[in-house]
């Protein structure tokens, strides 16, 4: 197993909130993460090939989680921040020097790689505001396609993701009520998580929260290892590599989210004292609590799972892990 793939998990494990990551459980981890991506690609090309088309696009990644809607919702609205994000810097000042432009571009990009729940309701960087990142995402018509003219260098992911939807004809009723809730969760793990940590771990933790699948080739190996193992030589384009990406760290911060779920204290346990934040409700996670997450999604025991497989393999008739 990559040592350097381990570490780069650990670290974005302890961005979503795993306080201190256990070695065994990164190892797992791993393990359901690449299994994951397996068969969320394979799903991808049998959606290409139900709907007769030639290679895998944005559509299909769609097609495949049209009925996990929480999973879809905080797609949408990280793309449609990214986007918001970039009409931004093309305001900027056009008397700016390139460098200067530059640096500020890729500080602004830094924030959407945080976890996707200050990303939307908390964005520290006052000029990148929205007044109601809820509302703005709501108030998009996803029955209708959108038809401005496209940018040569930077291809918009959700006006692909939108258009899909209407080609696609999926009913994407989403309210402000739905938004907020995707990430309700996991904006209160991380205000826990700041309350816990001593200032120079906070450091680390935040440093951790910028990680993500898109930087430093972390994305590339582990879609090299899960392409090893597939029955077919399958290809894409960025678009789709770059919401795979997002998918696989969705992945991770999905079953943590179970895992914290499941440790809810009682009644007679006082969620605001830091010692039982500390021990119990942030401890670190266990294998078995992992294990606790996938049997509740596969049916196929995940000790048996092996790769790689063939084609007529009983794990590609699993379901993937995604919040409905």
């Amino acid at each position: 197993m990559n040592a350097n793939i381990l570490t780069d998990l650990c670290e974005i494990m302890h961005g979503l909130g795993e306080r201190i990551p256990r070695r065994d459980t990164v190892e797992i981890m791993h393990s359901v993460l690449i299994k994951q991506m397996i068969l969320l690609i394979y799903q991808m090309q049998k959606a290409a090939i139900l709907l007769k088309h030639q290679s895998i696009s944005i559509k299909h990644v769609l097609y495949v989680l049209k009925n996990h809607k929480v999973t879809l919702i905080r797609i949408l609205s990280y793309y449609l921040l990214k986007d918001t994000i970039h009409q931004l810097n093309k305001l900027s000042d056009t008397d700016e020097d390139k460098e200067k432009k530059r640096k500020n571009k890729k500080s602004k990009l830094e924030l959407i790689d945080k976890d996707i729940v200050e990303n939307i309701t908390n964005l520290e960087d006052v000029s990148l505001k929205i007044d109601d990142p809820a509302s703005a995402l709501a108030e998009v018509d996803f029955t209708t396609k959108d038809l401005s003219p496209e940018n040569t260098k930077v291809k918009s992911i959700f006006k692909k993701l939108r258009n899909a939807i209407v080609e696609l004809k999926l009913k994407i009723n989403i309210t402000e009520e739905e938004i907020r809730k995707s990430n309700e969760t996991r904006l209160l793990r991380a205000n826990d998580i700041s309350i816990i940590l001593t200032a120079n771990a906070y450091e680390g933790y935040e440093v951790c929260r910028s990680k993500n699948f898109h930087k430093n080739k972390i994305g590339e190996r582990l879609l090299l290892q899960v392409h090893k193992a597939l029955p077919w030589d399958i290809t894409y384009n960025n678009q789709v590599k770059e919401v795979l990406l997002f998918l696989a760290k969705e992945t991770i911060s999905y079953i943590i989210d179970r895992v914290y779920e499941s440790r809810k204290c009682t009644d007679s346990c006082d969620e605001n004292n830091l010692k039982i934040i500390k021990k119990k409700k942030y401890g670190s996670i266990l294998v078995d609590e992992i294990t606790s997450v996938i049997k509740s999604t596969w049916k196929t025991p995940f000790e048996e799972i092996r790769y790689p497989y063939d084609e007529e393999d009983a794990f590609f008739n699993n379901q993937l892990i995604f919040e409905l």
